[in-house]
């Protein structure tokens, strides 16, 4: 009886990794280190460096000839992006 929540724990994690699969990036991908320097005693600075693999736009774009300049694309230039970061970092102070 004691086991019966372990088991239900391991049957859950097995099941909820089975539903994740990874794919290789479509647009962008980590083009070096990233790396993180302390700016003062508050902030934190993290340089991410990427490249793109792909324009978002391209495969839209592919088969269609453009009639006027708004449908034109530069497959060398990428207009508003937006990029989210999330950092995790051990709060030492709260573990005491």
């Amino acid at each position: 009886m004691k086991s019966s929540p372990k088991i239900f724990l391991l049957i859950s994690s097995i099941l909820a990794t089975s539903f994740l699969k990874a794919e290789p990036d479509q647009f962008i991908k980590l083009s070096g280190d990233v790396t993180v320097t302390k700016e003062s005693d508050q902030w934190v600075k993290v340089s991410v460096p990427f490249s793109f693999v792909s324009h978002p736009l391209l495969e839209r774009f592919k088969s269609i000839k453009p009639t006027n300049k708004d449908e034109v694309i530069n497959i060398e230039y990428i207009n508003k992006i937006k990029v989210r970061l999330s950092l995790c970092f051990s709060n030492e102070l709260q573990k005491k």
